[in-house]
């Protein structure tokens, strides 16, 4: 099952100008995926699937909850935007992949980038 919920709220600030914040959740069933032939990944040293069990198992369920705070001022031929967006605000370590690591030797997880916090600033004619 998957989800996505969002909110938004604009707050005035004297005649031109605004507040931004928003407010984002999704959670969503985790990804299906082509499982490892455990034994043969290990004696070949590479990633080997069963393409019989495709798509059969799932990895554990996605969640992501992103925040945003801005300004906008709109000025008489052009519009300013500054903003922060702080997405994935709880550093969750969603799974992505399962791959064969040479230098480990073994057969691990990737994850999905956790926090990222990124400011911007945007002109719109």
């Amino acid at each position: 099952m998957n989800v996505n919920a969002l909110t938004g709220y604009e707050i005035p600030v004297k005649q031109n100008g605004a507040i931004d914040l928003n407010f984002r959740v999704v959670s969503a069933g985790g990804r299906r995926i082509i499982p490892h032939d455990e034994e043969k990944t290990l004696e070949e040293e590479d990633d080997v699937y069963i393409y019989d069990e495709a798509f059969e198992q799932r990895l554990a369920t996605y969640f992501r909850i992103d925040v945003r705070a801005g300004y906008k001022h709109n000025g008489p031929r052009i519009r300013h935007e500054v903003a922060m967006d702080v997405t994935n605000i709880t550093n969750r370590q969603n799974e992505w992949e399962r791959l064969y690591n040479s230098s480990s030797g073994e057969i691990e997880m990737a994850y999905q980038q956790g926090i990222f916090f990124f400011l911007y600033y945007r002109i719109i004619f």
